[in-house]
């Protein structure tokens, strides 16, 4: 995970990097901060490909500066596109694949994409900024215009704290939470799945949120799907076990585990045993595991996730 936050105003470093201290948890390797006369805008950084290049919190060039959370799946054929149309690259990330690729093709690079993502785009020249998330809303991303400027985060948290935001009681909230742009604080909302949102920064107002992806229905062809889905899901377990660092496989031995392990050789498998006694532990994390959720959710699970990651940060260290 990595972290962003931004500001549409010039000389807002201290509320930027409030907001992204907010967020270390999930950017512990590195942090930065750009401001021009029209934004402020900042990363934090979680190393998982390109672990030595410099200038990737946030990327900068004469064109752009990215803000960016998540992984390209597809960054190496984007790459060698971009390269066969004379691109250069001083980098091995899939960030600055995305920053050139937003230099080329602007928002119809979100037809190129295959990943989850969060990330903010400012635009110099144009002095447009735009915000934009993964089809399925893996990555989150909140935003909220106070005082006649835009403010984002990749966490509710660091803009609620931030800027001391005030409740809001929502009735189907509790029902209909992960449908919903609205959240349980007064006028701050979250960037639906598969959109992008574009601020200009002259006229200081969003002027436009757009769906840039919907399902489409297709034929299937009863013959070969089988083949079609074996292939299908060897290639996007392929797609998403690139990185230079370690990993390992959250293995529940249920159905989605069972398969992904089947397509990949796992180093490591951990697996949460639910017959132990948990309670007190469960009692004893519980209001931390809540601070990191930001908003109520409809299932026990984060738990065990809570319990699988600190397996992995020892593991790790």
């Amino acid at each position: 995970m990595c972290s962003i936050a931004g500001v549409t105003s010039t000389s807002h470093n201290k509320i930027v990097n409030t907001m992204l201290n907010l967020m270390r948890h999930r950017a512990p390797d590195d942090k930065g901060i750009y401001n021009d006369d029209k934004i402020t805008l900042g990363m934090g950084r979680l190393k998982i490909i390109d672990l030595e290049s410099e200038n990737l919190c946030p990327y900068i060039n004469q064109d752009i500066v990215l803000s960016f959370n998540g992984e390209i799946y597809n960054f190496k054929e984007i790459k060698k596109e971009l390269k066969d149309l004379g691109f250069k690259f001083k980098t091995t990330s899939d960030t600055e694949v995305l920053a050139l690729g937003w230099s080329k093709w602007g928002t119809r690079i979100f037809s190129k994409l295959n990943g989850m993502f969060a990330f903010a785009v400012y635009d110099i020249r144009k002095k447009k900024l735009y915000l934009a998330r993964d089809i399925a809303g893996e990555k989150p991303l909140y935003y909220i215009y106070k005082d006649k400027k835009l403010f984002f985060a990749s966490e509710a948290k660091a803009l609620v704290k931030t800027l001391n935001l005030v409740k809001q009681k929502s009735e189907t909230y509790e029902a209909f939470q992960h449908c919903l742009n609205e959240t349980l604080f007064k006028n701050l909302l979250q960037l639906p799945a598969a959109h992008y949102l574009e601020y200009d920064l002259n006229l200081n107002k969003i002027t436009k949120i757009t769906e840039y992806w919907t399902l489409k229905r297709r034929k299937i062809n009863l013959k070969t799907c089988e083949e079609e889905l074996n292939y299908l899901l060897k290639k996007s377990v392929k797609l998403r076990t690139f990185c230079d660092v370690d990993y390992a496989l959250y293995y529940s031995k249920g159905v989605d585990s069972s398969l992904i392990s089947t397509f990949h050789e796992f180093k490591s498998k951990m697996y949460f045993n639910d017959q132990y006694d948990w309670k007190s532990n469960f009692f004893k994390n519980i209001k931390k595991i809540v601070y990191h959720l930001d908003f109520p959710v409809g299932s026990y699970s984060s738990y065990p996730l809570w319990k699988l990651a600190e397996r992995a940060k020892k593991k790790k260290n």
